[in-house]
């Protein structure tokens, strides 16, 4: 049998390409054609890790401890390593296609950190990952000329003169995470790399709070990410070729109200002809930069507005715009939308205060429309009369509904029954729930009695996600209201039944395995595998007993309804018009 030695060198080379540097290099003293298929390798991915490189870190409860009384001596062996690392690549003239740099603790790195660039620099790197734990950058960096990819983190560049940066022609992205620079310092920087196609700019600049970033004019930037400090600047010049921007402020000062504080965009371009995507999370006066968006921005497809706490009220107008995001502006009471290529809208609110007013122009097509409220306040009747509005803007699209309730419930049911302005419920494609359980005790009506006067939801979904039944009460509400239809049914009883349960025509109730999906802050569950039991039949015992069996669930109930009719007590005024004619003309919606 060949042994390894055996192997030819152009099988050897081979293996080699695919092996890491220091998988390679463990290969190196097999033999002498392994050991020169290791010097000839074209290209090293170099990690010098001090997290990773240390064995004296021990675990404990599950987190890993450094031995405090051996940092000296697991400094001057990382120190030992690195140089020992660097010389070996030095004396075989190796290039360094990827150099990684970590470093950690109170420690004299400055030289170690110069000693690493010039070697890295001189073997022609192509992409650097810098992480310094706050140390200064040495001058040695910016003669990396053939670099096209930088990445720094916990770096310090504010005592930089203007001499010593100088410009990386191929450098395609930056990324600078907490990185210490002022604001002249950054221009300078950003205007010496013109060839920037991703910059990302993370939670970076001074001690001063009242900072600016100020990115001059780039033609080959199409993707820009940028996470601000509280009260931030960023002021962003010509990109004509941008698709992807991105900014937020700090994620500290964004999910409380009491403590918001946003930071500012400044677009000083009069048009940004090629951006796709516009996220703004915590962007003071959001508002003006939306301003005569169909030609600012003639081709946005998708727009994410979130966290932006003083926005009021918006106009959108856009013939590009394919989805639109609206997620936790608490300020948020009116909206007007002229989307007509609309595909799909969102509308979520974690810490629901108003229910806004929408208005939508007709679209062209079919387009769904995702609706997420969590209210914790006192429901009363004004409150569904608002959320009725809400589903009726939004009749020419898909609906599907999220309703988290919490607090308690004061609202009068005769008159909400009694001045119902629209013709028959709104249909929603799929309705979500989760009663809270003061919220249920509080309510001498049940809830979905004027849920379902307001609306006809084809499936409700119930999340169950363990044994202990966190929604229990909820499942038990949809099982006491929807399958009384079915008993009463085979009791022949069915003077007992209430308006909406006449109108339930079928009911089918499935299990499906629950898979959880992450849009943004919010959380979707989706069905996977469906259980094949059948519960239509079984009483409450048996029922849950059933649903414990599965810890990640989603219940379905199906629900199959008569032909629409006007719900009881529902007075049609004068005004009205059948829905038909409403569905809409565009010149002549009202601007709400």
């Amino acid at each position: 049998m060949a042994s390894m030695d055996d192997m030819p060198e152009d099988i050897i080379n081979h293996i080699s390409s695919f092996l890491s540097y220091k998988q390679a290099t463990k290969t190196s003293v097999l033999s002498k054609s392994w050991l020169n298929a290791w010097r000839a390798r074209p290209t090293v991915s170099l990690t010098l890790d001090y997290e990773n490189f240390s064995e004296e870190l021990r675990e404990e409860g599950g987190y890993r401890f450094w031995d405090t009384r051996t940092k000296d001596k697991r400094n001057r062996k990382f120190s030992k390593h690195v140089r020992r690392t660097l010389k070996n690549c030095t004396k075989e003239k190796m290039g360094i296609d990827e150099f990684m740099l970590v470093v950690r603790g109170i420690f004299m790195w400055d030289s170690l950190i110069k000693r690493c660039l010039q070697v890295a620099v001189k073997s022609g790197v192509k992409k650097f990952y810098l992480d310094l734990c706050g140390s200064y950058l040495p001058e040695i960096f910016f003669e990396a000329k053939s670099v096209v990819d930088v990445s720094l983190r916990e770096v310090e560049l504010v005592e930089q003169s203007m001499e010593n940066i100088r410009g990386f022609d191929h450098l395609k992205r930056l990324s600078l995470y907490m990185v210490q620079l002022d604001n002249v310092t950054f221009e300078h920087m950003i205007s010496c790399c013109q060839s920037i196609e991703i910059l990302e700019i993370t939670y970076c600049g001074g001690d001063l709070f009242s900072q600016y970033f100020d990115v001059p004019d780039l033609d080959n930037l199409w993707e820009f990410t940028v996470k601000l400090k509280r009260d931030q600047s960023l002021i962003l010049h010509e990109a004509p070729n941008l698709e992807s921007l991105f900014c937020s402020s700090h994620e500290d000062f964004i999910r409380y109200i009491d403590d918001w504080t946003p930071c500012w965009l400044d677009l000083r371009s009069s048009q940004y002809k090629n951006l796709k995507t516009l996220v703004l999370y915590a962007v003071g006066h959001c508002y003006k930069i939306l301003i005569q968006m169909e030609h600012r921005f003639p081709h946005l497809e998708n727009l994410t507005i979130q966290y932006c706490q003083d926005l009021k009220r918006i106009r959108i107008k856009s013939d590009s715009l394919k989805e639109i995001r609206l997620a936790d502006n608490w300020g948020l009471n009116k909206a007007q939308f002229d989307t007509p290529s609309i595909v799909r809208f969102v509308f979520a609110d974690n810490e629901c205060k108003i229910i806004p007013v929408l208005s939508f122009i007709a679209a062209s097509g079919h387009w769904t429309s995702d609706i997420s409220i969590s209210w914790v306040g006192n429901l009363d009747t004004s409150w569904f009369f608002k959320l009725q509005r809400l589903l009726a803007s939004l009749v020419q699209s898909k609906i599907s509904v999220s309703l988290e309730v919490g607090g308690t419930m004061s609202f009068d049911f005769n008159e909400i029954r009694d001045n119902l302005t629209y013709h028959g419920p709104q249909e929603v494609h799929e309705l979500t729930l989760n009663i809270h359980r003061e919220s249920l005790l509080s309510s001498p009506v049940p809830v979905l009695d004027v849920l379902f006067q307001i609306c006809r939801p084809k499936t409700i979904r119930q999340h169950w996600s363990d044994i202990l039944g966190k929604n229990i009460e909820t499942l038990k509400l949809l099982y006491d209201g929807l399958m009384l239809r079915k008993n009463q049914e085979q009791s022949h009883n069915l003077q007992q039944l209430k308006f909406w349960q006449n109108n339930l025509k079928g009911l089918k109730v499935e299990i499906f395995k629950s898979r959880l999906v992450w849009e943004g802050d919010s959380r979707k569950y989706y069905a996977g595998k469906q259980s094949e039991q059948q519960l239509e039949a079984l009483d409450w015992e048996n029922f849950l007993k059933v649903v414990n069996t599965h810890s990640n669930a989603l219940i379905h109930f199906g629900l199959e309804w008569k032909a629409s009719v006007e719900p009881e007590g529902t007075k049609r005024k004068a005004t009205d018009k059948p829905r038909e004619e409403k569905s809409s003309k565009r010149s002549n919606s009202k601007v709400v």
